[in-house]
């Protein structure tokens, strides 16, 4: 009985003795850990090597410590730490990628390709081993390398494409075929990721060829290459990109879309069509179908007090061609329209960055006695490609300039006509 009692007791003591080992490891890696923590975030070295002295073994220290040295200039200290910590951990790509950034950045380019290479191999479908051994690859002169090992990375994160077309953009002296090339853009996103870039780089035919290419596309990609085509003036190809898809597309220039105000009124103030302006408290706009000059409906337009003379009320976007004349008509009737400052429409340029004002309208009368037609002649010059008609308000002689009444509009045509 004594025999297996004292075997009992050993066993216990060794148990408690592996249990106290055991509470001292875990207590030192914990030590440890919360001081890499503090030293990262403070970057405070000395806190760094007080957590390597807990743990001599423990890669998170060594590469806390690494992490700190190399963001407070110490690269060549730091170097050591990061080679230590994938001895430690090698089957880690994140340290072999942090060892071949700290390489890199010592102007150790081969040592930062062998550690980068690793890391690619180790996480092969991670987009940031792929994107840094490929910025190396670049600068060392290996670009057709590099631009493969960064299209795998955009493939990944798609993110890192603008940066790779911007690349490939200077690397081949700004050649939009080069360029596709390069990326060999396989998805549709890449498309139109080409085709935003282009536009920004004035090369518009190349981008409404990848437009093309691309096939049906999103409202929200297509407002984003609309956007960037509006900047660059670019309304033609706009036009296309805008008309893509929608029920009823016409070609050529010189039509106004839903001139007879038979469809909805679009306030996103994006594309073509009527647009509204937007923050109009004091203007409530609708359909009405109680006496139109043609059709089922017409535009009503209720005033109701303060507003912006200058802020153009009802606009649409129209392409035309240069140095050619044109005529606009439009139907107008209004009721008991109070104000220092009458509704009238203007035509401007819309292609020059001040919009030139090409033509006006007579003001309109406070009360007509039924439906009025205007016209209004302009002459377009030889850059203009397209106009914007606007209803705007005449400028009052003194502010505040309220206006009150109704306002009906109806029956928009423009029509090219003859120099005679």
């Amino acid at each position: 009985m004594s025999t297996r009692r004292s075997l009992r007791l050993a066993l216990a003591v060794a148990v408690a003795a592996v249990c106290a080992w055991g509470s001292v490891k875990a207590w030192q890696t914990g030590a440890s850990r919360l001081l890499t923590h503090h030293g990262r975030t403070a970057r405070l070295p000395v806190q760094t090597e007080l957590a390597i002295n807990k743990t001599p073994n423990d890669p998170e220290a060594h590469s806390g410590r690494a992490f700190v040295l190399l963001n407070t200039g110490s690269i060549t200290a730091a170097l050591p730490e990061y080679e230590r910590t994938v001895a430690l951990r090698p089957r880690d790509y994140f340290l072999w990628l942090e060892l071949g950034r700290a390489r890199d950045m010592n102007d150790d380019e081969q040592g930062a390709l062998a550690a980068l290479e690793q890391a690619v191999k180790l996480a092969p479908a991670y987009a940031q081993p792929r994107w840094q051994l490929g910025n190396v690859l670049f600068r060392a002169g290996r670009v057709e390398e590099a631009f493969r090992e960064m299209r795998h990375a955009a493939l990944s994160d798609l993110t890192l494409l603008p940066n790779l077309i911007d690349l490939a953009w200077g690397a081949t002296g700004g050649d939009a075929l080069a360029v596709e090339q390069i990326i060999q853009p396989e998805r549709k996103s890449w498309r139109i990721a080409l085709a935003k870039y282009f536009v920004r780089r004035g090369q518009t035919s190349e981008a409404l060829a990848q437009f093309r290419l691309a096939g049906g596309i999103s409202e929200e990609d297509r407002q984003a290459l609309l956007k960037d085509l509006f900047t660059a003036r670019r309304y033609t190809e706009a036009y296309e990109v805008w008309a893509t898809d929608r029920d009823k597309r016409k070609s050529g220039s010189a039509f106004i879309i839903d001139g007879s105000f038979e469809d909805r009124i679009s306030r996103d103030n994006s594309g073509f069509g009527w647009q509204l302006a937007r923050d109009t408290q004091t203007l409530r706009v609708s359909v009405d179908s109680s006496n139109p000059h043609s059709g089922k409906q017409s535009l009503r337009l209720d005033f109701q007090g303060d507003s912006n003379p200058s802020q153009s009320i009802l606009t649409q976007l129209i392409l035309v061609e240069p140095n050619a004349r044109y005529r606009l008509s439009f139907a107008v009737r209004t009721e008991e329209l109070v104000t220092g400052g009458l509704p009238l429409f203007i035509v401007s340029d819309a292609g020059t960055k001040e919009s030139k004002q090409l033509a006006q309208s007579s003001q309109f009368k406070q009360s007509s006695a039924g439906w009025q037609e205007y016209t209004v002649d302009l002459t377009t010059e030889k850059t203009t490609s397209a106009v914007l008609i606007s209803l705007r308000r005449q400028n009052c002689s003194s502010g505040p300039c309220p206006i009150f009444g109704r306002l009906w509009l109806d029956d928009f045509i423009i029509r090219r006509v003859s120099a005679d």
